[in-house]
């Protein structure tokens, strides 16, 4: 006899909490497909509001040594990009055909368990480097939110173009912002704010001045044995092959 079962064969209470309650919004994401993980920092226009602008080097260091930590810890992590406050992981669960996926799949665990690996992470990191005048506030707190979802293969690639055209967009107006005042660059866009850069020589050097990864992100892949997660100054293009590579199955 089962110990979820009763002699009449009835469920008992345990069994009837888990299968008609607990369980019955346990979503799994299909097998055998690209997995996206996009975490994004909670309330980071309050977190951020003391920190240099229009780029914080320690953000932009903390932002990568959490994605680090993400990639080294989450089962069949691949890629990780990086860019303001928010990081992308693709998982690929299909390497072979006897991968396991990371949770099995099961949404609920995948997107509560990365959000708190984040947020625990980037908690001790910051307040590691960071000591507060505020008595009350002797500890900050970070947190990430997560969702998890499946796409196509052939959208993976312009799902991380998506990503990075963002970060590129953010970069200049954040830019922009730090050198011209709000009414001058209404209803401009992007290409007329470098239009507008370019026609200052000393604005001009100011922009180009700023790194690869200000500009662009960062992007985390396994190089070398033992494996080890390192940053690479990468463009992700139409007709890119490092996505491509990545979700070709060695059996």
């Amino acid at each position: 006899m089962s110990k979820f079962r009763n002699r009449s064969g009835e469920m008992n209470l345990e069994e009837r909490m888990k299968q008609n309650y607990e369980h019955a919004y346990r979503i799994q994401l299909p097998k055998r497909m690209p997995v996206i993980l996009r975490l994004d920092g909670k309330a980071f226009h309050t977190f951020t509001r003391h920190m240099n602008k229009p780029f914080d080097t320690d953000l932009i260091l903390l932002m990568q040594d959490v994605t680090k930590h993400l990639l080294e810890n989450i089962q069949n992590a691949v890629l990780g990009y990086t860019q303001s406050d928010e990081i992308s992981i693709l998982l690929m669960n299909y390497s072979k055909f006897t991968t396991e996926s990371w949770f099995d799949n099961t949404l609920q665990k995948m997107i509560s368990i990365s959000a708190a690996m984040a947020s625990s992470f980037a908690t001790l990191e910051y307040n590691r480097g960071y000591i507060y005048s505020d008595e009350q506030e002797s500890v900050r707190l970070v947190h990430f939110d997560s969702r998890a979802f499946v796409l196509p293969e052939a959208e993976v690639n312009n799902y991380f173009i998506s990503r990075q055209n963002d970060c590129q967009r953010n970069s200049i107006q954040m830019v922009a912002q730090s050198l011209y005042s709000h009414k001058s660059l209404q209803n401009l866009s992007c290409q007329q704010i470098i239009d507008k850069i370019e026609l200052d020589e000393e604005e001009e050097k100011k922009y180009k001045d700023y790194s690869f990864t200000e500009k662009n992100g960062s992007v985390f892949l396994k190089c070398g044995a033992p494996v080890e997660w390192r940053i690479i100054e990468h463009i992700f293009k139409k007709d890119s092959s490092i996505v491509n590579q990545l979700l070709i199955p060695e059996e």
